[in-house]
């Protein structure tokens, strides 16, 4: 029986030494559970930051897309406007240079009639 005791007791130790290791074990598992979350946790808030920098990003590009499509507008609208002051330009040139034509139609006519008449004032004196 103190055989039987003394086994007890070495099983006893046995069994009180491999519950300290598994508590031990344990423990370091739970220290790296809580390192891991907060591993996790840092990466999570991370994460949350570049996907806020990355949504101020998209807003800015968003902006800066409107304000490429306004003055892509407004620059199509003054193409628009020189097109027109072009055009105008031209069609004044071509008024302009017409009415010189004209003028100068007159002008020849005018010399012509002026002769004419000076031809029938001298007929008309040697008539008398």
């Amino acid at each position: 029986t103190l055989a039987q005791e003394k086994n007890a007791a070495l099983l006893a130790q046995e069994l009180a030494e491999t519950e300290k290791r598994t508590v031990e074990r344990e423990l370091q598992a739970q220290k790296r559970r809580q390192s891991a979350a907060s591993m996790l946790e840092e990466q999570t808030k991370a994460a949350q930051n570049e996907l806020k920098e990355l949504k101020e990003q998209q807003n800015l590009a968003v902006r800066l897309e409107k304000e490429k499509d306004l003055a892509q507008e407004e620059l199509d609208a003054l193409r628009r406007l020189h097109d027109a002051a072009n055009n105008s330009l031209t069609r004044n040139e071509e008024e302009s240079r017409l009415q010189r034509q004209e003028l100068q139609m007159l002008r020849s006519q005018h010399k012509e009639s002026v002769g004419l008449l000076g031809a029938a004032e001298a007929r008309i004196r040697s008539l008398e």
